[in-house]
């Protein structure tokens, strides 16, 4: 996960794990579950990053342009 381009938390998919970035006005609620990530919950006022849905694959990723975070999956891609 990054925020502001910057490296924010490293996680494994394989481990269940919630993770709440604000800075008190801006939140977003990134959830890891079963194998996949998605974002639970964001206040940005598009709301497109939630719906993205879940993702679990190399390269995927959701994007939050308001709040500048990027969640994305690293590791090798499948063919």
């Amino acid at each position: 996960m990054y925020k502001g381009g910057k490296l924010y938390k490293s996680l494994k998919l394989s481990e269940n794990n919630k993770v709440v970035i604000t800075d008190g006005k801006d939140i977003n609620i990134i959830v890891i579950e079963n194998g996949c990530v998605y974002m639970k919950e964001a206040n940005c006022h598009d709301g497109l990053c939630v719906k993205m849905g879940k993702i679990s694959g190399a390269g995927e990723s959701i994007v939050c342009l308001p709040h500048k975070i990027v969640v994305e999956i690293e590791g090798e891609k499948r063919i």
